[in-house]
């Protein structure tokens, strides 16, 4: 597989920010809980995303509450294309709850041990030797 830090070629590996907006804190943490109790439907919508690992952290700053998303998908369909009730509903929400924009992370190094590597790009459906 051709490598740039570290990560295959045809698998993507991203880190997006976005700030909450003011007033919307608690709402913030109902999208959350929402996904939470819904953890099985969310794991069941990855599949048609090719979606391999997506991590969601919150932080609280003095600029306000953020969300960051880390993902390692392959070439799938996006999440805006879904008609998966789940998506939908995650979607309202973050229409309502996230600041438009993302901050964007540059990705500097991928460190995977190979048979965590394997079983990733296994499921993200990344060819070998691309």
């Amino acid at each position: 597989m051709l490598e740039t830090h570290g990560i295959p070629a045809g698998l993507t590996v991203s880190l997006h920010r976005a700030r909450i907006r003011l007033g919307m804190e608690d709402e913030a943490t109902r999208w959350m809980q929402m996904l939470n109790d819904r953890h099985r439907e969310a794991v069941a919508t990855l599949d048609r995303e090719r979606m391999a690992i997506e991590i969601v952290f919150r932080s609280s700053e003095p600029t306000g509450d953020h969300l960051t998303w880390i993902t390692a998908r392959g070439p799938g369909e996006d999440v805006g294309t879904s008609r998966h009730a789940l998506d939908i509903d995650h979607l309202d929400y973050d229409r309502r709850v996230r600041l438009p924009g993302w901050t964007i992370g540059e990705v500097q190094l991928l460190l995977l041990p190979e048979p965590v590597l394997r079983a990733v790009t296994d499921w993200a459906g990344v060819p070998e030797g691309t």
